[in-house]
């Protein structure tokens, strides 16, 4: 007759170590037929060691180590990876950073670090908002000259115009003084023409 699992003898009335796997064991003996992790002896009834996550149930040595660690007693670190292999040590995991190699334990030849890059949207923005704003100043500027140069050209058609009506003025109205010294010299010249004729005529009369 078989037994229900956790139990043995010939009865069946014994229950099987509480280690053993499955809680299943040797009907006639009660021995574990396999150990729960951590555990190995015939009834399960021994810790592994502490580096061990598996052990063999009869010798005791690990079978499966710890995270980092390899070798038939685990006291074996692995290298730059968080897991390998128990039997060789070779990392069945990816490498570290700056580690390359079966065992990652190789250092990777330093590379120049690049200056990260620059944003240059910022820069570009400040350059176009100053060429912008000296375009507009250059503008302002030409339009402002353009301005004076046509003031300054109708001041001088102005002054221009001024002095024709003044010379016309001089030629065309002489200053009265010289219409009485006109007149004057022609008085004399009469005064000088007519002075025998008189002379003569107070002569006979006296």
């Amino acid at each position: 007759m078989e037994c229900i699992p956790g139990k043995y003898n010939n009865t069946c009335e014994q229950n099987c170590s509480g280690n053993c796997k499955d809680r299943l064991c040797i009907k006639d003996t009660g021995h574990c037929s396999g150990c729960s992790g951590g555990f190995h002896g015939t009834n399960c009834s021994m810790k592994c060691n502490s580096i061990c996550v598996k052990c063999d149930q009869q010798s005791g040595e690990c079978t499966d180590c710890k995270a980092g660690l390899y070798g038939v007693k685990c006291n074996m670190t692995c290298g730059h990876c968080s897991s390998c292999d128990i039997d060789t040590g070779a990392c069945v995991t990816e490498c570290e950073s700056d580690y390359e190699g079966e065992f990652c334990n190789t250092k990777q030849a330093q590379q120049s670090e690049s200056p990260p890059p620059v944003d240059v949207g910022p820069i570009v923005g400040a350059i176009v908002g100053v060429i912008v704003v000296a375009v507009i100043a250059i503008v302002i500027v030409i339009i402002v000259r353009r301005r004076r140069l046509s003031a300054g050209k109708e001041e001088s058609l102005t002054d221009i115009g001024r002095s024709n009506v003044h010379q016309n003025d001089v030629y065309s109205d002489p200053p009265e003084t010289e219409h009485l010294s006109v007149k004057s010299e022609a008085a004399a010249e009469n005064i000088y023409s007519n002075t025998p004729g008189d002379a003569c005529f107070l002569l006979i009369y006296t």
